[in-house]
């Protein structure tokens, strides 16, 4: 079964439950609604950019094709360390001796 069927399926079986809160079955309809559509955007842009980080202090990192928790878009955009820039770039200036690594 491929991904829209299964979602089609799964989302079916969700809103034939007889659930007496409306407002909590229609939530997890929009919530599996939206997991489907992010793997839509990641599958994209995989398939046109690769797993290559595109920005970021992790830039040109070659990345796995899929994350076990957290958000793999923003990880490929370059976008997921941005929090923890300015210890990252604080690090980097600090200039600690490196020992048997040449500098180029």
């Amino acid at each position: 079964m491929n991904l829209h069927a299964n979602i089609r399926q799964q989302l079916q079986a969700q809103l034939a439950e007889s659930q007496t809160d409306e407002i909590a079955q229609l939530n997890n309809a929009l919530r599996l609604l939206s997991k489907w559509r992010s793997v839509l955007i990641q599958n994209t842009l995989l398939q046109q950019q690769g797993t290559v980080v595109m920005e970021g202090p992790l830039a040109g990192l070659d990345f796995l094709p899929q994350s076990a928790e957290g958000c793999h878009i923003a990880k490929l955009l370059g976008c997921y360390e941005q929090p923890l820039l300015p210890f990252i770039e604080a690090a980097i200036q600090a200039n600690y001796p490196v020992k048997g690594v040449r500098v180029i």
